[in-house]
C-alpha cells in the first residue's frame, strides 16, 4: 500500500544519497544524469478548496517567481463548468506559454475524467515533452479507469502516488 511504498522510496533514497556522498558524485549524476538544471513546475500551491481570488494571485506570483509550469488542482464537488471557469482564470493569468497541468485528487468517476479531460483540452499547456496530463483522475484503484481516459482522449494519465481505497 501507500505506507509501505513511501518507506521503499525513503530507504531508496538514502541509499542514492549514502553512495553519492562515498562516491563524491551528486546522486543526479550517479542515475545518469547529463544537466546541471531541468526545468520544474510549481505543485505546492493552486489547490480547489482555494478561491477564485486566491487562485488569481497564487498563479501570479508563481509565474513572478519564474516558473513556466503549475499544477492546479480541480475536481472534488465543484461542478464541471466551475472547474472549467478555474482553469481558464488559471490559463488567462499565467499567459499562453504556462504548461498547466491538472490533478483531480481522486476525485472523479471514470466518467466524469473525460468530460473534464475534454473540457481542459484549450487551456493546458506542455511541460517538455510529456504533453498534457491529468493527474489522479479516479476515485479507485482501478486500472480500468485510467483505461477509459485512454481510449476517450489521448491523454496522459498519471496515477500511482498512493491512491486511496475504493468507496
Amino acid at each position: 500500500g501507500p505506507v509501505t511504498m513511501s518507506a521503499i522510496a525513503a530507504v531508496d533514497t538514502a541509499l542514492w544519497d549514502i553512495l553519492g556522498k562515498r562516491t563524491g558524485m551528486p546522486v543526479w549524476k550517479l542515475v545518469g544524469g547529463f544537466r546541471d538544471r531541468v526545468p520544474a513546475y510549481a505543485s505546492w500551491t493552486l489547490w480547489r478548496h482555494m478561491t477564485n481570488g486566491q487562485l488569481e494571485s497564487e498563479t501570479a506570483d508563481i509565474v513572478r517567481q519564474g516558473f513556466k509550469g503549475m499544477k492546479l488542482r480541480l475536481g472534488g464537488g465543484r461542478s464541471l463548468r466551475e472547474d472549467m471557469e478555474r482553469a481558464k482564470l488559471v490559463r488567462d493569468t499565467a499567459g499562453p506559454d504556462a504548461a498547466l497541468m491538472v490533478d483531480a485528487l481522486w476525485g472523479l468517476t471514470a466518467t466524469e475524467g473525460v468530460r473534464m479531460a475534454r473540457g481542459l483540452g484549450a487551456f493546458l499547456g506542455w511541460l517538455l515533452s510529456t504533453g498534457p496530463w491529468l493527474g489522479l483522475p479516479c476515485r479507485s484503484r482501478s486500472p480500468s479507469c485510467c483505461c477509459v481516459h485512454a481510449r476517450n482522449g489521448g491523454w496522459s494519465i498519471r496515477s500511482g502516488d498512493g491512491s486511496p481505497s475504493a468507496g
